[in-house]
């Protein structure tokens, strides 16, 4: 890469990304923020290589110069909350998405980390509110009705449970996760229902 060329260096941290050299990505990238520190996208971009790597402290400031540079980009939003959960930052995770989900609520992927983040926090009915506005927007989502049949059970919503479950499933037919908490579902209920001794 022309070592005044930002794109260049850019196009360089792609091609080693493609390759799975992540750490020659990051350096590439980082060239790239140091001669056009005023771009937005590229320094989201370090951040998703960071967060990539396991770096959250780095890939938080990254996210944040991002941010900073280009406050309404929803993507950084979202993988800036990411990365704040990922460091256990739940509250602050939690407030980035939800901007996200103000000013698109229609963003299905916004709604599920929202459910990921209001389930670790233990706000069980905020979390199953959340992955069921996620799967209504997208409802080819095995992995959301897998989140929303675990969230309804630790609810003890058995009913959504068994739906979720089912939906998954209906999904991905090889979502054995699923096919193994619909089994104990049902075998569960039956025993509660006296139906199996």
């Amino acid at each position: 890469a022309g070592s005044r060329d930002p794109q260049a260096w850019r196009g360089l941290a792609l091609a080693e990304f493609h390759r799975g050299e992540l750490d020659a990505a990051v350096s590439a990238l980082t060239q790239a923020c140091q001669l056009v520190p005023e771009q937005a996208e590229l320094h989201g971009q370090l951040g998703a290589l960071l967060h990539l790597k396991g770096e959250l402290p780095a890939a938080a400031a990254a996210l944040h110069t991002a941010l900073r540079l280009n406050p309404g980009d929803f993507a950084t939003m979202m993988k800036l909350g990411a990365v704040l959960g990922a460091q256990g930052q739940l509250d602050e995770a939690a407030f980035m998405l939800r901007r996200v989900v103000a000013r698109a609520p229609e963003n299905a992927d916004a709604w599920h980390i929202l459910g990921d983040l209001a389930r670790a926090q233990g706000d069980l009915p905020a979390a199953q509110r959340a992955y069921q506005r996620a799967v209504a927007l997208k409802p080819e989502a095995a992995g959301v009705w897998f989140n929303l049949g675990l969230c309804a059970r630790e609810n003890r919503d058995w009913a959504e449970s068994e739906r979720a479950f089912t939906a998954a499933l209906k999904q991905d037919p090889k979502c054995y996760p699923a096919m193994g908490q619909l089994a104990f579902l049902r075998r569960q209920l039956a025993l509660w229902d006296g139906t199996e001794a």
